[in-house]
Parts: C-alpha cells; structure tokens; sequence
C-alpha cells in the first residue's frame, strides 16, 4: 500500500511537470503570464487565509508577538499578489532575470570547480568546463537580451519536461518484491532545481521539534517520529550502508551536511581545517573524518544538530565494491590533527577532543582542496555510494544535502528499495524519552 501511494504521488507528480513544460515549450510568454497570475493568486488566498486564522479562529494562540509577525507575513503575501498581478510584464521580467541569474552562478560555480580540479590535476574535468560554459552563455542571454529574442522559456521547459520524466521513471512499475530493485544500477536523473529542497532537512527537523515540544498538535506525525526513535534506533542492518543526513539552525548548518558510515566508522569530509580556508571558508583543504558511530551520534546531539539516518541494504558484491572503494580512498590520505588554536577551536578541534576520531588530509585527487559547491560532503559520499551502484544522482551541478535526503526519503517511503530502515536522532526525542545517552548499537 505504501509503495503504491508513493508511485501515485510521484506519477501525477511527473505529469504536472511535463504539462508545465510543454506549456512553456508551446506558449512560452503567455504561459508565463498565466504562471504569474496562478502563482500571484495562490500567495495572495495563502496570505487572506492567513489574517483571518490569526484573527478570527487563533487570536489567542502562541502569544501576541507571533501572531504579530504571521500578520507581517499575510500582509506581505497580499502585497506581493497585487503587485504580480498589476504587473504582469514587469513580474515576467523579473522572473527571466531571475532564471538568468540563477544560471549565472550554476556557472560561476562550475568554473570555480573545474579551475580547482585543474589546480589538482583531476581528469575528466573538461566536462566541467563545458557545463560551466554552456550556463554561463544561457545565463547572460537571459540576463542581457530581450525576452522575445531568446528561447530561455523553451529551455526551461525542455527541464521541466525532463523532471517529469524522472518522477515518471521512478513511479513507471510496481514493485511487488525487493528482489527487482536488487539489481546494480545506475541512471541519469533531473532532480528539481536546488532552491526548492536546499534547506528540505532543516525544514523537517524543525517540525519535528515542534511536534515534540507541542507547539504545533499533530499525533500522527509525533507518533511517527517517536517510533522510528524507540524501535529502530538501537539496532541497524549488519549489512549495510548508513547515509546520515544532518541539519542544525546555525548558519550554513541549515542547509545540512551529509556523512556516511560502515562497520560503525561514521566518515565526514569536509573543510575542517579553518587555517587553509579562503572566501569564508567555502574553499580550503579537505579534511575526512574517521569516527566512531556512537560517539559521533553523541557529539552532534550534544552540538544541537539533527540526524536523518538511512540504511541502504548491501548484498556480497556490493560490500566488496564498497570495501574496495574506501580502501582505494585509504591510499589517498595522510594523518593529519589540529595544531593551532584556531584550528582547536574550531568545529573539527572540537570533534577531534570529543571522539578522539582519526583525521585525514588528501595527497591528491578531486578531495584535496574543498570547494563548498563542488568537491563537498555530498560530492564526497555520492562518490562512494556509487561504488554499489545505487540509483541516484549522475548530474553536474551543485549537490545539496537537501537533494540526497530528498532522494532517500522517497526511496524508504517507496517500500520496495534497498533503503531499508530510517532513524532520527534528535536533542529534543532524546529529552522527551528521558534517554540521556544513546543506546548501544
């Protein structure tokens, strides 16, 4: 049942995407027009609905400066309607230059990356180049020439034709038993554009701590959580790959960071070397962190960080190939710890002190120097991943951990995939449970 509401979902999911590609491929300025004013009168009803919900049925609820601020919020909702839908034109151009820009950074970042995996002598990064090239032509047209001179509406719907072609692909069988999806596998996929589940776990988290500390009612969804915290928290597959998805409220914290663990050694790349870090630290050298499951569950509770853990079920070829790949990547590290205060004192000093991990940096190779929007967390753990030859993400662009915990959390909802189990860890579960130290694994 699970499994088919889940291919339901993402199947009316693939063909709202299609349509709204082919109308933009069809129609283009006027489907945009009729985008602007369905987007403008969706915000408007949210906002209209929103002051009467805090004046009418909760004018007594969650304290006066917070129905203050979900007025702001209304009024501004209604504000930003009305103008989109008296201009309409000028809405229409706002939302290319928009388009154009986003484009532009895609690739701004792809350029970055490609200089620095040229600085490491990686291979295969002309690939990259090309990306950066073909975003950066794109992004300009949209932002320099006039609308009726390019075909970025026909482009745009050409992806989102393509989005709906994966949902469809994802949802195109049913999966009657596990045995279909054990086979090795690896496919292009169009994932959504990156704003739309960039901060996807943080969001979640949040929720979560609200439904444990009763600020919002919702037993469903409590139950739910708290479930997957007392029964499945204590023991995980003896064979299998953890993927763990973390999220916190500080700074670059919401949008998350991704690890992954085996045997019970969680590893974590990523910049902790705060000394070599340039561009506030979104490039430095890259750091992997050995650490002991437990004890780094322990440390980033501690730290107020929330974790969505996935276990991904391996068969025997697998686990050799998965041994194989960290083996290959062994080859690649030389110790290193921190040395200067400013290196103790920062998030991997700290952890360092914490769980006594062992801590590495690379001799060369695309995780020598790390890149916030490229070589990164995501990057890192996708690479080892696809040595089992999981179904997930073969794109150029810029990973998120909001894509990859997309992706899991509709593999454990589907039923029938090799994501066999979820776990939560959370600050407030544990001290809703009473449980001031994890359970043994």
């Amino acid at each position: 049942m699970k499994a088919n509401k889940w291919e339901i979902s993402h199947l009316i999911s693939g063909i709202l995407w299609i349509l709204a590609g082919l109308a933009f491929i069809l129609w283009q300025g006027q489907a945009l027009l009729r985008l602007n004013n369905l987007v403008a009168w969706i915000i408007g009803l949210q906002g209209i609905f929103r002051i009467l919900s805090q004046v009418i049925f909760d004018k007594n609820a969650n304290g006066a400066k917070n129905r203050l601020f979900q007025l702001f919020v209304a009024l501004g909702q209604v504000l930003v309607a009305f103008v989109m839908l008296s201009f309409p034109i000028s809405s229409t151009y706002f939302l290319m230059r928009i388009i154009g820009i986003y484009q532009l950074l895609m690739g701004l970042v792809s350029f970055v990356t490609y200089c620095l995996m040229r600085m490491d002598h990686v291979p295969d990064r002309l690939k990259r180049l090309l990306f950066a090239l073909v975003h950066l032509i794109f992004g300009l047209a949209s932002l320099f020439l006039p609308i009726q001179d390019h075909n970025v509406l026909f482009w745009l719907g050409l992806y989102l034709v393509f989005i709906g072609l994966t949902y469809i692909s994802d949802a195109r069988k049913n999966l009657p038993n596990r045995e279909q999806d054990q086979e090795i596998k690896r496919r292009f996929r169009f994932p959504v554009p990156i704003v739309f589940n960039l901060l996807e776990p943080n969001r979640l988290a949040n929720k979560l701590n609200h439904f444990i500390r009763q600020e919002v009612e919702d037993e469903l969804a409590f139950s739910s959580a708290y479930h997957d915290y007392m029964e499945e928290n204590e023991t995980g597959a003896v064979d299998s790959l953890q993927v763990l998805v973390q999220t916190s409220n500080a700074h670059l914290d919401l949008i998350g960071h991704l690890n992954i663990a085996y045997h019970g050694t969680v590893y974590s790349y990523g910049n902790h070397d705060v000394d070599s870090g340039h561009l506030f630290r979104a490039i430095g050298e890259g750091v992997l962190c050995k650490i002991d499951h437990q004890k780094s569950i322990e440390f980033e509770l501690e730290n107020g960080i929330t974790i969505f853990e996935y276990d991904i079920e391996l068969n025997q070829e697998q686990k050799e190939a998965l041994e194989a790949k960290l083996a290959e990547i062994d080859d690649l590290l030389v110790p290193w710890a921190p040395e200067t205060e400013s290196q103790w004192d920062s998030f991997g000093g700290r952890l360092k002190r914490a769980t006594d991990c062992a801590m590495y940096k690379f001799k060369s190779g695309q995780y020598k120097t790390y890149f916030v929007f490229g070589s990164n967390c995501v990057l890192f753990c996708d690479e080892i991943i696809g040595a089992i030859g999981l179904d997930q993400f073969l794109m150029v662009g810029v990973m998120t951990p909001g894509t990859y915990f997309d992706y899991f959390n509709n593999q454990y909802e589907k039923g029938s995939t090799r994501v066999i189990n979820r776990r939560i860890y959370s600050t407030d579960l544990v001290k809703f449970t009473g449980l001031d130290k994890l359970k043994d694994r």
